[in-house]
């Protein structure tokens, strides 16, 4: 088994292309009831959602990222293609990029990112291996590759649904939250909470998604952030977010917390071993990333193996009421 270990490190180290099993990229989940079935909610039609495909821990920069990448262009050919790709922080193991002339860049995302995703923007977040790296270098990338939008630690976008017989249908704005400064400064808690309170009181979109790098809740390795359960979900409640995406523990998981739906998926680079919770809908350690379908009365959310498998898909509709 070492030398096995040993070797498959060397010959990633290298840049060799590796053939392996899937069970090679899978680590242990404890707890799922034995009479457990999954949700396959099937949407009727692509083309009348706006997709959007998440990844999370992708920056190792090796033969899993590809993998996973391959996954996701795939889907650039499903009808209505891939609107964006948000990713969760940890962008580039294991101490982030010096600079925007980090070759970095180029392995690492210009050529990881490849096929239908060079049409796709990517929206990404800081996770806290970037904290070791140079922070700007992350946001003026932005003015390098029109493909990277990151306008700041902190930002905010909206994105059209598919339009109705020509006319409008809503919108989904999504926030990208600095929670790799949260958990290490009060400072940073007050004034990211305030910017997201602010932005979030005069959203009129259908929808409202926060994306950040350290989930709320979860049952992976690291766990959930108590100053997240303590201060950011009763905003998110009571300004009716209809969804939290996180990454940092590299599982994939469906929770409902405290009547909010999470999805952990940081899985996008490397594996953990991770429990089912009481709070937990769905759960795997296998490499992999999530896709959002959203229409203006629901959202899928599908969860998917490296290999292009689907793992879950569950159907929610929009609620009006917060919490709910």
């Amino acid at each position: 088994m070492r030398i096995l270990i040993v070797t498959l490190a060397i010959l990633a180290s290298a840049g060799a292309v590796l053939f392996y099993r899937d069970g090679r990229l899978n680590a242990t989940l404890t707890g799922r009831p034995a009479e457990y079935v999954a949700a396959m909610d099937q949407p009727a039609g692509e083309t009348d959602y706006l997709r959007i495909l998440v990844a999370g821990d992708v920056g190792t920069d090796d033969w899993r990222q590809r993998r996973v990448s391959e996954a996701m262009e795939a889907l650039c050919a499903r009808p209505g293609g891939v609107d964006q790709v948000l990713l969760l922080g940890d962008l580039f193991y294991d101490h982030g990029v010096t600079s925007v002339d980090d070759d970095r860049w180029r392995s690492g995302f210009r050529e990881m990112y490849t096929g239908g995703l060079n049409e796709v923007t990517f929206r990404p977040v800081s996770g806290n291996h970037d904290l070791d790296g140079n922070l700007d270098a992350l946001v003026e990338y932005s003015k390098i590759d029109e493909r990277w939008a990151m306008e700041g630690q902190h930002y905010s976008f909206v994105r059209p649904l598919p339009s109705k017989a020509g006319e409008p249908a809503g919108e989904v704005a999504f926030f990208a939250l600095d929670t790799t400064a949260m958990v290490v400064s009060k400072e940073a808690v007050e004034s990211e909470l305030a910017w997201l309170a602010a932005e979030l009181a005069q959203c009129t979109s259908t929808w409202r998604v926060v994306f950040a790098h350290h989930p709320i809740d979860s049952g992976g390795s690291h766990g959930g952030e108590p100053i997240l359960i303590e201060r950011l979900v009763p905003l998110l409640r009571e300004e009716r977010v209809d969804l939290y995406l996180a990454g940092h523990d590299h599982y994939q998981a469906h929770l409902e917390t405290k009547g909010l739906n999470e999805i952990v998926t940081g899985a996008g680079g490397k594996v953990r071993d991770a429990s089912w919770t009481p709070t937990t809908r769905f759960a795997s350690t296998k490499l992999g990333f999530t896709e959002l379908l959203f229409s203006e009365s629901e959202v899928y959310l599908r969860l998917y193996e490296s290999s292009g498998e689907l793992l879950y898909s569950k159907r929610v509709e929009k609620s009006l009421s917060p919490g709910t």
